[in-house]
């Protein structure tokens, strides 16, 4: 389709007609004046001046027409437009060939442009390190199908342990794998809950009091030696014979009793000393008859003088309350304060409650794990193709560093079993162990998604570090404003860093709360600011994981084409040459 249009300027009456240039722009034909074409002509760089072709009158050359006509309508005094049915990669070209600056772009199209730029700068981290993986498994494949000897085995060794879905013998070894670090995960996550824990045998509790197991020994020696209460049965027996010593003494002064009736003072001292003998060992044999004595001696008294030997009596009564008293309190007291020192020492030297040992069956699952993974760490360390890399490879690092953990943990446990029950260098060891949870990446980094969030944590580095910045300036502020607001639930500005990250992440725990009304202003700010900004840089987080995840699928599958046609050609070439050969 041809259109011609013809541009000029009016002086005076005389109309002069200004000369059209005709471009043929790969079939589609524009006429411009020759001054503008001669400007675009111009701008054109050198190293393409010949690809535009005089074809008699007309200038052809083999561009993207949608193109030069937004170039064609800047260069008329327009704004330059990124057309809609171009790719912005095409566009670049086409500026490049026209000599038209990239920055000429509008601000409603140029977002668009160096947006689809900075998508293509984050997708070539997952390309490169795609790429890299695919070259090396084609390799793989190339040494497992066309080298002889130790070479080949290599290959498809290699290949069984990391590429889970090349083969049905990598599939198995991927769910062995996959069992061997669940069960080894267990054992250590097990082994601190209290339904795995049971209490410590007799041989257990000596290496943990070691040296202090004779203070502690008392709350063991029913349960295991008996022999000490047998040995205690002659000392209780020989207390009656302690006791029955002095009662023929009080049998003879009950008996001097009725002949000093005529002075009652003097016969209340004897009956006061008896009494105490009698009350002081109600425990012993010879209670009833210490106690029947003093009654038969008593009557007497109360017969032969009633209303005399009543008074003295109750005069003689304090006297023989107070002597029993002083004469009783080193004999009673000291039995009780005997006890509440035996009390006092069981209370001093209690047995700790915390102290559980894991029961055995955990320790042979962990003592299985060690042993399958460190012959697996052998294997992949003699079939691996390439030595330099398992030496630079984060698993690999990963489990040397858990099975030397292990080997150090149980091998300080048998030469020293005291210090796994004190602060030692042992507790270091053991939260050391939790290394091995990172093995769960040895499963998780064939799968596509788990690869797509690592390239979107890579990709988005730089925003996550600038999002960190300004929560930990914030931080600084508002705990800074929230000490000084005089609220007493914010005691130092270190203690508040807490409730502001808290209250920043929109977390808000509750554990620490302004109560004063400048504080709570302060808090609304606190709030605000945070949510403002989260809601401002984590969206670049996500739009890079879901850019990562689109293109994944769709290159996945480009790739995975691409992967069969190259592994067909090399099973070609390598049955041509078993043919020549």
């Amino acid at each position: 389709m041809e259109k011609k249009f013809s541009m000029g300027k009016q002086t005076g009456t005389d109309k002069e007609m200004i000369k059209v240039q005709v471009v043929n722009v790969s079939g589609t034909r524009f006429e411009v004046s020759e001054n503008t074409w001669t400007t675009i002509k111009k701008n054109v760089p050198e190293k393409y001046q010949d690809n535009l072709h005089q074809l008699g009158s007309e200038i052809y050359v083999e561009r993207h027409p949608s193109a030069f006509q937004s170039i064609l309508y800047f260069e008329q005094g327009g704004e330059l437009h990124l057309p809609s049915d171009l790719c912005p990669s095409s566009f670049k070209k086409e500026l490049e060939f026209w000599g038209v600056d990239e920055y000429c772009l509008a601000k409603c199209c140029f977002a668009k442009y160096a947006g689809y730029f900075d998508d293509n700068e984050v997708l070539k981290i997952l390309e490169s390190d795609e790429n890299k993986a695919r070259a090396n498994k084609l390799h793989l494949m190339k040494i497992s199908a066309g080298a002889h000897g130790w070479r080949r085995i290599q290959g498809r060794m290699w290949l069984i342990l990391n590429e889970p879905f090349h083969s049905k013998a990598a599939k198995v070894y991927f769910v062995y794998s996959a069992i061997l670090i669940t069960v080894s995960l267990f054992a250590l996550i097990a082994g601190t809950h209290h339904a795995f824990q049971r209490p410590l045998n007799m041989k257990e509790w000596k290496i943990y009091f070691g040296d202090e197991w004779h203070k502690y020994k008392h709350h063991f020696v029913s349960e295991v030696e008996p022999e000490p209460e047998v040995t205690s049965e002659p000392e209780v027996s020989s207390e009656p014979e302690s006791t029955t010593e002095p009662e023929p003494t009080s049998e003879a002064e009950s008996t001097s009793e009725p002949e000093s009736t005529s002075e009652p003072e003097s016969s209340s001292e004897p009956e006061s000393t008896s009494e105490p003998e009698s009350t002081s060992e109600p425990e012993s044999s010879s209670e009833p008859e210490s106690t029947s004595e003093p009654e038969s001696s008593s009557e007497p008294e109360s017969t032969s003088e009633p209303e005399s030997t009543s008074e003295p009596e109750s005069s003689s009564e304090p006297e023989a309350t107070s002597e029993p008293e002083s004469n009783s309190e080193p004999e009673s007291t000291s039995e009780p304060e005997m006890i509440s020192e035996a009390e006092g020492e069981e209370e001093a030297w209690a047995i700790p409650e915390n102290a559980f040992a894991r029961y055995l069956f955990l320790d042979i699952l962990e003592f299985i794990c060690i042993a399958l993974f460190s012959v697996d760490l052998v294997i992949r360390f003699i079939f691996c193709p390439y030595r330099y890399q398992l030496l630079f490879s984060f698993l690999n690092w990963i489990d040397i560093f858990a099975l030397v953990v292990m080997y150090l943990k149980y091998t300080i446990e048998t030469i020293f079993p005291k210090e796994k029950y004190e602060a030692s260098v042992l507790d270091i060891l053991h939260c050391l162990q939790i290394v091995r949870i990172f093995r769960l990446f040895r499963l998780v980094k064939n799968f596509i998604g788990f690869r797509v969030l690592l390239y979107a944590f890579k990709a988005s580095f730089k925003e996550l570090l600038l999002m960190s910045l300004f929560l930990f300036v914030a931080m600084l502020v508002f705990s800074t404003f929230a000490f000084f607001s005089g609220d007493d639930n914010f005691p130092n500005i270190p203690d508040s860093f807490w409730w502001a990250v808290v209250t920043m992440t929109t977390v808000g725990y509750g554990d620490v709360v302004p109560k004063t009304t400048l504080s709570k202003t302060i808090g609304v700010f606190c709030a605000i600011c945070g949510v403002c900004l989260i809601a401002v840089i984590i969206p670049i987080f996500v739009n890079n994981f879901m850019l990562f995840y689109t293109y994944s699928k769709v290159w996945g599958k480009k790739a995975e084409k691409q992967h069969g046609s190259k592994s067909v050609k090399i099973t070609q070439v390598l049955a041509v040459d078993d043919l020549e050969k």
